[in-house]
């Protein structure tokens, strides 16, 4: 697969989960719980950042380092988005948070576990590749 495609593909899905799930709840206002309601768009910010890292990567000489900070950031995403998940769920302390609020983050898991899963895959095969062509040369 090319990585500037999926990392592309894999931003657009997050931020059309943060706006869905975010939009898709009462408005944000801005008060004192602020924040609370800015955390359903927290998966549209890594998509952003996702679609960034994959548009930059679309340069060849770019692509290296623009992947392997997508992969940074959808590391950040797995982590964030597990650790919520318990808690959203309603295990341990507190009565658990909104079925809405679980989907998204349960998606942004899902989605950012695929793009690192890819990502590694990817260099993998780039590794490969390198080797391939270093004996062919030799």
């Amino acid at each position: 697969m090319h990585m500037p495609t999926v990392t592309v593909a894999a931003g657009i899905a997050l931020v059309a989960v943060g706006f869905g799930f975010g939009l898709n709840t009462d408005p944000p206002a801005v008060d004192a719980a602020f924040m609370a309601k800015f955390s359903k768009f927290i998966p549209a910010v890594f998509g952003v950042v996702l679609v960034l890292c994959g548009a930059v990567a679309f340069k060849p000489s770019a692509r290296k380092h623009a992947i392997h900070l997508a992969l940074v950031f959808a590391l950040f995403g797995v982590i964030g988005a597990g650790m919520r998940i318990p808690k959203t769920a309603g295990f341990g302390e507190g009565e658990g948070g909104s079925g809405a609020a679980l989907a998204s983050q349960l998606l942004m898991l899902l989605i950012c576990a695929a793009v690192i899963a890819l990502g590694i895959r990817s260099f993998i095969k780039a590794r490969q590749a390198r080797k391939i062509a270093k004996a062919a040369q030799t």
